[in-house]
């Protein structure tokens, strides 16, 4: 999970945070598991799949603007959630939303999610469908 530093915990590392540097990503043994998502006027994106430290597994993407990470979005699998497109529904996905929101409080706390290193947020978005948690990075 996501701690108060703005470290998201996956599979065992704590790289993912303030100040990360996209070649030190890559060089790290999750980066190197990372799946490029195409870049673009100085961003780059990268997908990268793992465990949360409560367990649950997790995709994460991870956006870096001129070589340092500014935003991240991830989202954990919860049990019973969809897994494809036939099974999903705007009920379904609400609870996921629901469930990541009790997931935040019961690491930070009750929001807002406003640090010195930038913010944290979850939401639903209906036009993609999907649920995650979106981390704001300030640059360093």
């Amino acid at each position: 999970m996501i701690d108060r530093h703005g470290f998201l915990h996956l599979s065992g590392e704590a790289l993912i945070g303030p100040g990360l540097r996209e070649a030190d990503f890559l060089a790290s043994p999750l980066g190197a598991t990372s799946e490029s998502n195409g870049a673009n006027d100085g961003w780059s994106r990268y997908i990268v799949r793992g465990t949360l430290d409560n367990g649950l597994t997790c995709a994460a993407t991870l956006f870096f603007f001129e070589g340092r990470l500014r935003k991240l979005s991830f989202h954990p699998h919860w049990p019973g959630s969809a897994r494809s497109w036939r099974e999903w529904s705007e009920a379904g996905e609400l609870r996921v939303r629901d469930q990541n929101n009790q997931l935040l409080v019961d690491y930070l706390g009750p929001p807002p999610y406003v640090f010195t290193w930038g913010r944290l947020t979850s939401d639903y978005d209906h036009k993609s469908g999907s649920s995650g948690i979106f981390v704001q990075y300030k640059e360093s």
